[in-house]
């Protein structure tokens, strides 16, 4: 809905400054806020009903020992599981964890585990890179690998937990006491009411923020504005306009920082334009080589295989692993702890997570 209202106003406005802002800025930031929130209520709308129904609590109590093995508590399950799909939810449900430490420790290990954001970068490289051969008989090789992000993600997410309880959420530990509810059929009023209710407070927490950065971002890549070239496509002249734009001169001054990770130039910009949303990598990636990836990445695909080495690929593929790149993320992270302290030490301890891997992934695999 929200690609055919940028195309609408590109086609209803004359070419410019104007309708650039509007449609690739102010429509792109908002969308880019909107866009997660069907998959916030359908994620809602299953945790309501666990809790209404009386099952939450036995779930909590099911898994408590596990997750007890990484200084957890049970409820911290349901939180972790939920940031599969998106850890903004996630991040968001940890308030039912009663212990603040544990919460605490919770929402910081959310954004480890592998949210649908991914997908698309995953997707991408893996098709790209992997060739679709089977092992055993049985499995597809690209589907191990990427099976083996998830895991890698939730278990890396787990130690880091245990290590966050004995050094930072050093404590005692808080008794796990629960009480059962009896098992009831959720009330369809009361599910309307929490369900809106929270999906209210994503857009009213996160909306504000996100779509202020997103228009920051627009500003970089828009400006200094390059002439239209008559001949260009609309995708040449993206291509072009990203290339000159301050994005692209931030990209190529601090590419010597990426560079021993195999990165050029252009997998930095890539890599800075997804810190707005990690799926934006496809796009930047597409102007960036002059491919449209509208209706399909496979150009794309083919024009990565011929320019970026295996090793840098594997290399993209660890860092998306780890780091924080979800503006969301981190506004749902300062609101819930009321400060931006614990955003800025997510990002930055993941990101140094993520440096690591990737240059050790990079080495081996040259």
């Amino acid at each position: 809905g929200f690609s055919a209202l940028q195309g609408m106003v590109l086609q209803s406005l004359p070419p410019g400054i104007v309708s650039d802002l509007i449609a690739r800025g102010l429509i792109a930031g908002v969308g880019s806020v909107i866009v997660f929130l069907p998959q916030i209520i359908i994620l809602n709308i299953f945790i309501v009903i666990l809790e209404d129904c009386g099952y939450l609590a036995r779930a909590a109590f099911l898994i408590d020992r596990f997750m007890g093995l990484f200084g957890l508590q049970g409820r911290s399950f349901i939180p972790l599981l939920g940031s599969y799909a998106c850890a903004i939810p996630g991040i968001m449900s940890a308030r039912i964890i009663p212990s603040q430490r544990d919460r605490m420790t919770t929402m910081l290990i959310a954004p480890l585990m592998t949210c649908s954001a991914r997908l698309p970068v995953y997707t991408l490289i893996i098709s790209a890179f992997i060739p679709p051969m089977i092992v055993g008989g049985f499995f597809s090789l690209q589907a191990i690998i990427l099976a083996g992000l998830y895991v890698i993600g939730g278990l890396t997410g787990l130690l880091i937990a245990l290590v966050l309880k004995k050094s930072m959420f050093k404590g005692d530990i808080i008794p796990f006491l629960i009480e059962f509810p009896p098992y009831r059929m959720p009330s369809l009023k009361s599910m309307s009411v929490s369900v809106s209710e929270r999906a209210m407070d994503f857009l009213k927490s996160a909306g504000t923020v996100i779509v202020a950065l997103s228009l920051i971002l627009w500003c970089l890549s828009a400006f200094p504005r390059l002439e239209q070239i008559p001949d260009a496509t609309a995708i040449q002249q993206q291509q072009m306009q990203l290339e000159q734009s301050y994005a692209g001169m931030i990209g190529k001054s601090i590419s010597p920082i990426f560079e021993p990770l195999g990165f050029d130039w252009k997998l930095t910009v890539g890599v800075l334009g997804s810190f707005a949303a990690r799926e934006v990598f496809v796009t930047v990636m597409g102007q960036l080589y002059g491919t449209d990836t509208s209706n399909s990445d496979a150009t794309l695909r083919s024009t990565l295989q011929q320019t970026i080495p295996f090793a840098s690929a594997l290399s993209v593929l660890a860092f998306y692993v780890y780091a924080l790149q979800c503006i969301s993320t981190m506004s749902i992270l300062k609101r819930e702890t009321g400060s931006w302290k614990w955003p800025a030490f997510a990002f930055a301890y993941m990101f140094v997570l993520a440096y690591s891997c990737a240059l050790l992934v990079h080495m081996l695999a040259k």
